[in-house]
């Protein structure tokens, strides 16, 4: 059967509404429904992905190849061992402990073609397994609900969702219940949408400057992680699968070093600890020989 072709006003009368929808499942994201993180990805798919038969939205508007996208996605230190996790922080609150959380807005980020964008690795896990942006959201949309359910799920994907290739567990007590080896929740979905703000940078005029709540840099580092819990003893974040010593070290002192690149010495630390960066995380640069 004959297809009728859309006027370019309809088109764009289209990317409004996807844009819209994308605005809208942030929102959700951000008020607790973490699963809006599968519908993030599907609209993702819909504003950027071309596939053998179909084209993009972007792409039919002739926007995918011109426009720059937006990427927050923090630079790799070179010698810097596994996990690596550039576009995520973690959070602990005293509710749910620690979590991981988008980075939004924390530190500027740059402009770059959509390839390179699309097709980077935005995750390393102990598994050795790169995962790029584009092999997240599209598993998240064609396998993992997203706009499909599939039997089986892409290796990588599966290893950052399901199987803890960050290597980070949480122990001790949560609101009165003791947990111990427990995996940190939602790493995949904070992801993408983290790569929804990205888009929405990219595409949306005027989209406005976001940042998520403090949050502490450092919770990588070997010691224990102390959070208070509620009705028993601390909770507190450790890697399952260590590193040594001296490797973590200086790996957290690479990461603050590209951090003193970016924070003046008398700005606020973003441990988030109320410091300046200086007295903060910044100090451990006048103790290393980096």
């Amino acid at each position: 059967m004959a297809k009728v072709p859309r006027d370019i006003s309809e088109m764009n009368g289209i990317l409004r509404e996807q844009i819209g929808f994308l605005k809208t499942s942030c929102e959700l994201y951000d008020s607790g429904n973490y699963a809006e993180g599968k519908r993030i990805a599907n609209i993702i798919m819909i504003l950027v992905h071309d596939g053998r038969q179909t084209k993009s939205v972007l792409s039919q508007l002739e926007i995918r190849a011109t426009n720059p996208f937006y990427n927050t996605a923090r630079n790799r230190i070179t010698g810097e061992s596994p996990p690596y996790h550039g576009l995520l922080t973690s959070q602990a609150t005293k509710s749910k402990g620690f979590e991981f959380v988008p980075i939004l807005d924390r530190f500027v980020g740059n402009y770059i073609q959509f390839d390179v964008w699309w097709n980077m690795p935005i995750f390393e896990g102990f598994d050795k397994m790169p995962l790029t942006r584009r092999t997240l959201i599209s598993t998240m949309r064609d396998q993992d609900g997203g706009g499909h359910v599939d039997p089986n799920l892409d290796e990588s994907y599966y290893s950052l969702s399901r199987n803890n290739s960050m290597g980070l567990v949480q122990n001790g007590c949560l609101n009165g219940v003791s947990i111990s080896e427990r995996e940190i929740p939602f790493v995949h979905l904070a992801a993408a949408r983290q790569i929804g703000h990205e888009v929405l940078k990219s595409i949306s005029s005027n989209y406005p400057h976001q940042v998520s709540a403090p949050c502490d840099l450092m919770m990588e580092v070997d010691a224990p992680v102390i959070v208070s819990g509620n009705g028993g003893p601390d909770v507190f974040l450790k890697m399952i699968r260590r590193v040594s010593n001296e490797q973590r070290h200086f790996d957290n002192l690479r990461f603050i070093k590209t951090l003193d690149r970016k924070c003046g010495p008398n700005e606020s630390c973003p441990c988030g600890s109320g410091k300046k960066f200086k007295k903060c995380h910044g100090s451990l640069l006048r103790n290393s020989r980096l």
